[in-house]
């Protein structure tokens, strides 16, 4: 008899500790998480739309982009494009955009899965490039670029 009354002291006093204890701290990593992936769709958007905005791809705004995500937590790969091209790190130029020429960054974490997909077509009417104005506009697209493989949810919309 006094020994199943020790049992359920033992057990209670545990599921308390990890109530108490444990519980709390899985939820802060977990928000910890959110934070740092809210964090990186920041930025991603804010590389992503001053392309968009200035037509030009500089070696310095990218070189930025990678060491921000570069200091996170969580290891990241980031790949850019731009058309159909993907742009190397370490190539030190400036890529002159064209009107309406299309710019995505896909951010993939360590195990591959997609973590932010953004971009859209540049908004720059002074655009070094005047190519890209006849272009067809099912091609290149309007607006935000975003993908629909990607799980996480930002402002009501899943990137």
């Amino acid at each position: 008899m006094w020994l199943s009354d020790i049992l359920g002291r033992v057990f209670t006093i545990l599921l308390c500790a990890w109530l108490m204890f444990l519980f709390p701290l899985m939820e802060v990593q977990r928000q910890c998480i959110q934070t740092e992936k809210m964090y990186l769709y920041q930025e991603t958007v804010y590389f992503v739309d001053g392309v968009r905005n200035t037509g030009e791809i500089r070696y310095t705004d990218r070189k930025n982009y990678y060491d921000k995500v570069s200091r996170m937590k969580h290891l990241y790969t980031v790949k850019l494009y731009y058309g159909m091209t993907e742009l190397a790190e370490t190539t030190e130029e400036t890529y002159h955009l064209a009107y309406n020429e299309f710019i995505r960054v896909i951010v993939l974490d360590e195990n591959g899965n997609s973590v932010v997909c953004y971009g859209g077509s540049v908004k720059a009417e002074d655009s070094s490039l005047e190519a890209g104005k006849e272009a067809d506009n099912e091609t290149y697209g309007f607006g935000n670029f975003i993908c629909s493989h990607c799980t996480m949810r930002v402002s009501g919309y899943y990137i």
